[in-house]
């Protein structure tokens, strides 16, 4: 798995507010295998509260150098045009 890991990847996150708890997923998909990283359990529906939690799943497994591309749903907090997520994850992997 963790040779699958560092292959060229896409980062997919996808937030869901079930019963008034948000929750982001994360998974990690290439050509190869799709992985399931993680379900983060977020306090708030704030683009800097995500990212805390999707940079932390990126240092955990060591992935910043693998991910080639983003893709997420179009909520304000993933796509807003100064603080969305994806706006603060191209800052970071630049």
């Amino acid at each position: 798995m963790k040779k699958t890991l560092h292959l060229e990847n896409l980062l997919y996150f996808d937030g869901k507010c079930i019963d008034d708890q948000e929750y982001q997923v994360l998974v990690l998909k290439n050509v190869q295998r799709e992985v399931k990283l993680e379900v983060l359990q977020l306090p708030n529906r704030k683009a800097d509260t995500g990212l805390k939690g999707i940079t932390a799943v990126l240092d955990e497994y060591n992935l910043w150098n693998c991910v080639k591309m983003t893709v997420a749903d179009t909520t304000s907090m993933n796509t807003g045009k100064r603080k969305g997520i994806v706006i603060q994850l191209q800052r970071l992997f630049a």
